[in-house]
């Protein structure tokens, strides 16, 4: 089956990414408000540059349809991140914390992963229903895995807690006219071990085709960690972070625009 990887700084037919986006991260509405204005151009970019998949697949699979959004550290940056000297996490990698207050924090110690288990920062599942006329939601979950904070000179862990995912939320499914489904994504969470530290923040909208066999994800994310999504175990998106940026870039709301799509 092809697969359309997803471009972190081009759309197609060689677009800036840039104008699919319009408005800000300030309300649900919104992120509501850009994709609507967008949404056609989009569609006659993929209608012009993609062919439709002929795959004879039945409609019997879209069931059961799993899309899951990740952002997480990498285990090396190259200059930044170091590894734990000793301790529980030993041979493992952290980064600096982003004040002189704070000790070092464990990384996700990974790079890309399509794995739905995937350690991460924030984790956004759903599973939704498009075998029939109108889509519904099987399930879905939001986590943050646990986050470490260590001693940088012995490893010592000095704070184990996991982060609030309750601004973390899928919402407003619906069809469209043309037999499309869409479904809104907002996430926004921080530091547990690190009162008013800066939130991970991403929003975005989610566009399916059942007929076609395409999903594409229009949004935005912050200037940290890395970004991921899958359906299905097939890369949607994969968005490092600019080089040089750490946490210390997270202050402010998502202002990264990423754009990508896929068949499955």
């Amino acid at each position: 089956m092809k697969v359309v990887k997803a471009y972190s700084s081009k759309g197609f037919s060689g677009k800036s990414k840039k104008r699919f986006f319009s408005g800000s991260q300030s309300s649900k509405n919104n992120n509501t408000a850009f994709f609507n204005s967008n949404h056609a151009q989009i569609n006659r970019s993929l209608d012009n540059t993609i062919q439709r998949q002929e795959s004879g697949q039945t409609n019997s699979d879209l069931a059961s349809v799993k899309i899951w959004f990740k952002a997480f550290i990498p285990g090396n940056i190259s200059g930044y991140t170091k590894a734990v000297p000793a301790g529980t996490h030993s041979g493992k990698t952290m980064i600096p914390g982003p004040t002189p207050l704070n000790d070092c924090f464990l990384t996700d110690n990974r790079s890309w992963d399509n794995s739905i288990l995937a350690k991460s920062r924030l984790n956004s599942v759903i599973d939704l229903n498009l075998s029939k006329t109108a889509p519904t939601i099987n399930n879905e979950s939001h986590w943050c895995d646990a986050t470490s904070e260590l001693d940088c000179e012995d490893g010592a862990v000095e704070c184990s807690r996991y982060g609030d995912s309750s601004s973390m939320n899928f919402y407003n499914l619906r069809k469209n006219s043309t037999g499309q489904v869409l479904i809104n994504l907002i996430g926004h969470a921080n530091n547990p071990c690190f009162i008013g530290s800066p939130a991970i923040d991403y929003f975005g909208v989610i566009m399916i085709d059942p007929v076609r066999r395409i999903v594409a994800f229009n949004g935005k994310v912050d200037e940290f960690p890395d970004f991921e999504m899958y359906i299905n175990g097939r890369e949607i998106i994969r968005e490092p972070h600019p080089a040089g940026n750490t946490p210390g870039n997270l202050f402010g709301g998502a202002n990264r625009s990423v754009f990508g799509l896929t068949f499955f």
